[in-house]
């Protein structure tokens, strides 16, 4: 039996997507990004509201190992599938050194997929540890943020450790996944707890979006804040942590406050059902499209603003369109979109 879609999730999974793609946009054609307003207010949300959809559309009260198997087919065959097909596409040819990379750094390939991975994991495992022993909802729910708590600091500490013996960015995406878990963990527990929030954020919804755009005009990448002159790593992480969970909670309060089940309008059914797809989207445009693309638009010497435009509509387009192709082909839905088939 399928499970009932949450369309206020999908349309808010559907924006958050269609922002990757245009602030992906953003940076490749322009060799300065981060002096781009419209790239930093993205940038300042976007993967973290991703992370919490995940942890939103992941949570169960019961988990088996079996799960871990699942999300391996879906998290990692993408993961490790499209450098080869993104090899032989765009350079004629194929090196396993590239596969060695990506499990090295993983922010050079589909890191989005290979941390989740982790993520997704790590709380099936302390999930399924907690039915074996007895435990209830609240005991799990204790577990998870002690977990969460502990991930942070142990896998920040083997990342400093990592990339200090290597000399460099190799930490296998420890970093990564100390920094996203948080993000994760509060998408489940407000999935465990929307009935208690839900109506809280529908009153409270229009405060959020002055917060988060005052915090968000200081965000730079990789950098700290514009506001801060003598950069401090304990405030930074702060800064970046509240002005992602703050986006998070403005966006999610929005899409509950304006999209409903019953909502049937055209953009409402065309950003939802991007939503349903943003895997397939995520892994074709960074693999293949978003290069090829912004290069070809890039040549035409046209307005900065013109080309990230054309580029983002044009990625679009292309994406779907393969979605579409690729879920009608035998076999092809499990490699490339991640699609599980359940027993």
């Amino acid at each position: 039996m399928s499970k009932v879609r949450i369309k206020s999730i999908d349309f808010l999974k559907g924006i958050t997507i269609i922002l990757v793609v245009w602030g992906h946009a953003i940076q490749t054609i322009n060799p300065l990004p981060g002096d781009n307003t419209i790239f930093n207010l993205i940038y300042s949300f976007h993967i973290p509201l991703f992370m919490f959809l995940s942890g939103f559309v992941s949570y169960k009260l019961r988990n088996t190992l079996d799960d871990i198997k699942k999300r391996a087919y879906q998290l990692l065959m993408p993961f490790f599938v499209y450098p080869l097909i993104a090899g032989i596409l765009l350079h004629g040819n194929f090196s396993i050194l590239r596969w060695v990379e990506i499990i090295e750094t993983p922010d050079s390939g589909l890191w989005f997929l290979y941390v989740l991975f982790y993520i997704t994991s790590f709380f099936i495992i302390i999930n399924v540890i907690n039915s074996k022993s007895g435990g209830g909802k609240k005991r799990l729910h204790i577990l998870y943020i002690i977990g969460s708590i502990a991930v942070f600091i142990m896998f920040s500490a083997i990342a400093i450790y990592l990339r200090k013996v290597t000399g460099g960015r190799v930490d296998y995406g420890t970093s990564l996944f100390a920094r996203h878990t948080i993000y994760f963990l509060l998408g489940m527990m407000s999935r465990a707890y929307i009935d208690k929030i839900k109506n809280l954020l529908l009153r409270t919804w229009y405060i959020y979006i002055p917060f988060w755009f005052v915090l968000a005009l200081f965000w730079r990448m990789g950098n700290s804040p514009s506001f801060i002159n003598n950069p401090n790593i304990a405030i930074n992480m702060l800064y970046y942590y509240v002005t992602g969970v703050m986006g998070i909670v403005m966006m999610f309060s929005i899409c509950l406050r304006f999209v409903t089940q019953e909502s049937n309008n055209i953009m409402v059914g065309v950003v939802t059902y991007i939503g349903t797809i943003t895997l397939g989207i995520y892994a074709i445009y960074i693999s293949i499209v978003m290069r090829v693309v912004c290069e070809y638009f890039e040549s035409w010497n046209i307005n900065y603003s013109l080309t990230v435009l054309l580029s983002f509509i044009c990625s679009m387009l292309i994406c779907v369109l393969l979605i579409k192709i690729i879920e009608k082909l035998n076999v092809l839905p499990q490699l490339l979109l991640g699609k599980v088939r359940y027993k």
